[in-house]
């Protein structure tokens, strides 16, 4: 089970860093929306994947659309007498998803998805860009779309789902991820 909390965007990263929950939720202007943001985490814990090495989940919101999977590093340092020591600087992953909150409901979202590469009239292969489309009907949405991107950079590199670690494949896998979010979210909150 997770420890949800509210933060508000004033808090320092300091503050963020000794309360170490496994999911925030940023800015108070998300308070009203509690019961979308539980949704969302219930569907995540339904999909019955391994997330015990996430050490955090941000669900913000602002003026830009992002999101953002943080890898575990460390890096070799010259300790006492010339030895390399190993210094841990983030040991578990972080997924970060922070919703435009200036667009308006319902917005179409349009991301690249594959490439069909056809012969033009001269015989050199042209690459036209095949794109998916799906409608966010609120932030929760879009959210989940993010959620879902990032999601699949986490599984991938954990080697949970099958697949090459590409953008592309992010975008299809967000896609996947935010359509049964719907269709989830449309069977037992609506």
């Amino acid at each position: 089970m997770y420890r949800i909390e509210f933060i508000d965007n004033q808090h320092s990263n300091k503050k963020l860093e000794e309360r170490r929950p496994n999911i925030l939720i940023g800015s108070t202007e998300y308070r009203g929306h509690w019961n979308k943001y539980t949704s969302l985490i219930i569907f995540l814990e339904k999909q019955n994947y391994d997330l015990t090495s996430i050490k955090m989940i941000y669900f913000g919101n602002g003026n830009t659309e992002s999101g953002l999977c943080k890898y575990p590093w460390s890096r070799k340092i010259l300790g006492f007498n010339n030895k390399v020591h190993k210094k841990i600087i983030r040991d578990k992953y972080e997924i970060r998803c922070t919703a435009n909150i200036t667009y308006t409901y319902p917005r179409e979202n349009r991301w690249f998805v594959r490439p069909i590469f056809e012969k033009n009239d001269y015989g050199v292969l042209d690459m036209i860009p095949q794109y998916d489309t799906e409608i966010s009907n609120d932030n929760i949405e879009q959210l989940s779309w993010l959620l879902g991107h990032e999601l699949f950079h986490f599984l991938r590199k954990t080697k949970q789902i099958e697949g090459q670690n590409t953008q592309s494949q992010a975008n299809v896998f967000g896609f996947k991820f935010m359509r049964e979010f719907k269709k989830w979210k449309g069977e037992n909150y609506d």
